[in-house]
């Protein structure tokens, strides 16, 4: 289960997507929504801020972080909220944990979420906050490990939770907590200052991927207290006067990194050696290719034009044939009825759960149907 981030500021409007199954011999693509489950209160005064999809015991839940205001934007609570996926067509709130710091005042904002077995990590304020959800219907509170600094990105390898941090408008550090005991998490590392953090934050294998503003930065995360950045690719370059590129958000499958630009869409690397990444295909798009996810043979990305450009109230997704990653494909463009952001993806039965803080619904998409004979 990966994710991955746009922007600082489209964090605080972004959409998040959870898709699920690859395709078959008997499948084609023709994503249609099936369900819906809506945050109960003021639609103005609602939203959905991040989110992961998982299994506990045989079934599967998906887990939101939301934030709850009044009309003079007065915070009134901060939660997580679990949803029973049992029936996609007729999801079901099972469960509910307010988000509170160490003297138990309302926590602000829930940046981030991954699940780990029956824990649930989860990124709010300047806490990296850890909760038992192996009985749903009723989360725990284990522990709240507090940092100086306003925490961003999470991403877990093993027994390491890996941290971006918003120290400063320009750099973000990287802090290493050891979660071996959830209860006791602590500090094992940190990294130097990279620029800004924009994007993509993923651990696959013994290395950390890392999109800022100039570019690709690849950490070896094999010492867990001691990280080393290994690889840099910068952002793709423009003919002058056309404006500026810039990565914008990754996916990692094997050995091979899919990653989406603001101008020149989709690009993709060979990452067999993390020291030396180079780029073996880009497919370009028409709009601003922003958030992306990829299920085995298939990868998704996000228009971002449709949320700058604040026209309607749709999305288009991007889906592309990468079964060969050096001739990666387009296939198809689907409007889905929501505003764009960033995604989250799990294996779930075809369906991919969409939701955005805008917006206090979580959509439910089947994304594949029957072949026709």
């Amino acid at each position: 289960m990966k994710k991955g981030i746009v922007t600082i500021s489209a964090l605080l409007i972004a959409m998040v997507f959870l898709i699920v199954g690859c395709p078959t011999a008997n499948l084609t693509v023709s994503p249609q929504i099936v369900g819906e489950w809506r945050l109960q209160g003021p639609e103005s005064e609602v939203g959905v801020t991040a989110g992961i999809a998982g299994e506990i015991g045989g079934r599967d839940y998906l887990f939101l972080g939301d934030l709850l205001s009044e009309d003079n934007g007065k915070l009134v609570e901060t939660s997580i909220r679990i949803i029973d996926l049992e029936d996609p067509a007729n999801p079901v709130e099972v469960g509910h944990l307010k988000a509170t710091d160490n003297d138990n005042n309302n926590l602000h904002y829930i940046m981030d979420m991954e699940l780990s077995g029956t824990v649930i990590y989860i990124l709010a304020d300047n806490y990296l906050w850890t909760v038992d959800v192996s009985n749903p219907s009723a989360p725990r509170d284990i522990a709240k490990f507090s940092t100086q600094y306003w925490l961003l990105q999470l991403a877990i390898s093993g027994e390491y939770a890996y941290v971006s941090t918003y120290k400063n408008t320009n750099e973000v550090g990287i802090i290493v907590v050891d979660i071996s005991d959830p209860a006791l998490p602590k500090e094992v590392g940190t990294s130097e200052l990279l620029p800004l953090a924009v994007g993509g934050f993923k651990t696959p294998g013994s290395s950390l991927f890392v999109i800022t503003e100039d570019g690709l930065h690849i950490v070896d995360i094999s010492s867990p207290s001691s990280l080393k950045e290994i690889g840099f690719v910068p952002n793709p370059s423009v003919a002058p006067g056309e404006g500026q590129d810039s990565f914008q958000d990754i996916a990692v499958a094997g050995r091979y990194a899919y990653i989406t630009s603001r101008e020149s869409g989709l690009h993709v690397l060979d990452i067999s050696s993390p020291d030396s990444p180079h780029e073996i295909a880009n497919l370009d798009s028409e709009e601003i290719a922003s958030s992306i996810l990829v299920s085995e043979n298939l990868a998704y990305i996000v228009d971002w034009r449709t949320l700058t450009s604040m026209e309607g109230n749709t999305t288009p997704i991007l889906i592309i044939d990468i079964s060969d990653p050096g001739e990666p494909e387009a296939l198809a463009s689907v409007e889905l009825p929501v505003q764009s952001g960033n995604f989250h993806f799990t294996e779930d039965n075809n369906h991919i759960y969409f939701f955005g803080n805008a917006d206090p619904f979580v959509r439910i998409v089947n994304v594949y149907a029957p072949m026709a004979n």
